[in-house]
């Protein structure tokens, strides 16, 4: 099956359990670059391993035994290629990453490779980026280590040639449907509980201890096991900003939001050309209403997700927000200092970059009222209705636009409709009736009470 040509072969590595959802997809996106894929199946019931062996898979059976190192190493055991990657059913090659491999030369010392893995999710973020060693070369006495959230060592360690590489793989994990997300956070929360009392010194063991907690939404642990981490100061720069920034977040959820900011600051100081940092920055001063600090934070966002964009990451994991969600932080921003015609301008960009997503202006039509510019607010509240005539939320807004402007003929058709629709609520009922009564109808308002 291997390759005869003078080019490095690769072996495709995957351990895998129950992820007939999702496994022939992943080595679809392999396949261009595999001259050899190995699955290693822990136990599956449905059909994994049927869908492996269709997909020309060399499939190995392996008895579980909560170490996903030993999963791992009884992995790549059967691998004959020059080089190894290994990669999750949940995951996919990024095919922007097929030329690199395959231009990969043969190397007789332990290289370890650094790719980028770009983590879909449910959030306000375009993507999640993070980074792990997925490829390295084979038979220079390479091994998996760490019984969950296992890293790449050699005898000895120090031997490692490390290198960043173009490689992305994208990961769709993260914004599966929750209770199968949660399923895997508490297996692996009693794993990284384990290390953690094993190695209670290792820096890295809490640090993703209080990863899954937060996961787990369960902040106070995480804040526990970062802290311990952070003061065992064994991380470089990047891995360290990386932690200040999942602390900083993880203090915003408890209402924290001083150390957040102090937090953030020390990891925008280490590292300028991240988004993280700075979308904390943004976020607590706009909560605190200076917009000129959210604004300058918004700015050092764009110049950061244009330079990762061209150069890759800077940071072990961040957030790419996307010029679109930068444009509505831009314009709410213009809205709170008076910057209307600004404001305006930024949204109806963004309407006419997305025609038919009528959610732009909705959102426009709610931050105009927020701010008193109720004329504005009409103006794409009206046009977003056009579009979602069942949308009774968008309706009760521009009831109220009709109520604050006096308009209160308008405003009744509108209530009335929203009655029609929620006869059971109260607050309709009772705004339909104050209506009633301010237009002289008092026994339609008596009729509703």
């Amino acid at each position: 099956m291997m390759s005869r040509n003078n080019k490095a072969t690769i072996s495709v590595c995957i351990i895998v359990k129950n992820e007939e959802r999702f496994l022939r997809d992943c080595l679809q996106s392999v396949s261009p670059v595999a001259d050899q894929i190995v699955v290693l199946d822990t136990g599956s019931t449905d059909r994994t391993v049927a869908i492996a062996e269709e997909m020309g898979a060399d499939v190995r059976h392996f008895e579980w035994c909560n170490d996903f190192a030993a999963a791992r190493n009884a992995s790549i055991a059967p691998a004959t290629g020059d080089w190894i990657l290994w990669i999750d059913a949940d995951e996919r090659l990024a095919p922007s990453s097929i030329p690199y491999i395959k231009n990969l030369s043969r190397e007789n010392r332990p290289v370890i490779g650094q790719v980028q893995i770009n983590n879909k999710s449910n959030d306000d973020a375009d993507v999640h980026i993070s980074t792990a060693f997925r490829l390295f070369r084979n038979k220079q006495g390479i091994y998996f280590y760490g019984m969950i959230h296992e890293q790449l060592s050699a005898r000895p360690p120090e031997r490692i040639v490390t290198r960043r590489t173009a490689i992305q793989i994208d990961h769709l994990g993260y914004a599966l449907e929750e209770d199968i997300s949660r399923s895997k956070l508490e297996r692996n929360g009693r794993l990284l509980e384990q290390q953690v009392k094993n190695e209670p010194e290792n820096a890295y063991a809490h640090f993703t201890l209080g990863q899954n907690y937060n996961l787990l939404k369960e902040p106070q642990r995480a804040i526990r096991h970062f802290e311990k981490a952070f003061e065992l100061n064994q991380f470089k720069k990047e891995l360290k900003a990386t932690l200040l920034n999942v602390w900083a977040e993880t203090c915003l959820k408890l209402g924290q939001e001083e150390k957040a900011l102090e937090l953030a600051g020390h990891s925008a100081g280490l590292e300028k050309m991240q988004v993280g940092a700075f979308y904390l920055i943004y976020k607590i001063q706009k909560n605190r209403r200076h917009p000129l600090e959210a604004g300058q934070a918004v700015d050092h966002m764009r110049r950061s997700e244009a330079y990762i964009r061209s150069h890759g990451w800077q940071i072990g994991t961040d957030v790419l927000l996307g010029d679109d969600k930068l444009d509505f932080a831009q314009a709410e921003l213009e809205a709170m200092t008076g910057n209307w015609e600004k404001a305006m301008a930024l949204y109806n960009q963004l309407i006419k970059k997305h025609p038919h997503d009528a959610s732009i202006k909705v959102f426009a039509g709610k931050i105009f009222l927020q701010y008193g510019r109720l004329k504005e607010a009409e103006i794409f509240l009206t046009d977003a209705l056009r579009q979602l005539p069942a949308r009774l939320d968008i309706l009760e807004l521009l009831g109220i636009i009709y109520i604050k402007t006096g308009h209160l003929a308008q405003a009744i058709d509108v209530y009335e409709a929203l009655h029609a629709q929620a006869p059971n609520n109260v607050q309709v009922s009772r705004r339909l009736a104050g209506l009633y009564v301010k237009t002289g109808a008092e026994n339609k308002a008596m009729a509703l009470l």
